[in-house]
């Protein structure tokens, strides 16, 4: 019975430890993929947002946003860094933002204020100066998030 018990106890660790996919430790309510569902600016709907939408995929300390085709799940992206406290998550793309820093009103580094982090539910909020001009006032984008997997 020892003979039979010690090997299947070592193959059930092995087991258990192939099928870790949280890398470098646990980071919590953020891993995982978050479909972007909507951007408001100062409360009114950015239309400019149209399905496909925006994945934000949160792994160790690498976001990756991929904007999907409409054929398969692969499509534009881009690859950056981010770092969280309580209440901000900075979002850092000084290599590689693609063309999303338009589209998506984010700067190469970019911090947002953490609104609602659930497991189902994500909410972010950040104010920064108008593109078009410094004499137009600061405005203010919502981005709302729904766990996509």
């Amino acid at each position: 019975m020892k003979k039979i018990l010690t090997p299947l106890l070592l193959l059930l660790l092995v087991t258990m430890s192939l099928g870790c996919t949280r890398n470098n430790g646990d980071i919590g309510l953020w891993f995982g993929s978050w479909r972007l569902e909507s951007i408001d600016i100062d409360d009114q709907e950015d239309t400019a947002i149209a399905p496909p939408y925006y994945i934000w995929k949160f792994q160790n300390h690498i976001i990756q946003i991929i904007r999907p085709n409409d054929i398969e799940h692969n499509g534009s992206w881009a690859v950056g860094s981010w770092t969280d406290n309580d209440t901000t998550v900075t979002l850092d793309f000084t290599h590689d933002l693609g063309n999303f820093n338009a589209e998506m009103h984010l700067q190469p580094v970019t911090t947002l204020e953490v609104v609602t982090l659930t497991s189902r539910t994500l909410v972010l909020r950040h104010t920064h100066p108008s593109p078009t001009s410094s004499l137009t006032p600061s405005r203010t984008y919502t981005y709302r998030f729904t766990r996509w997997s």
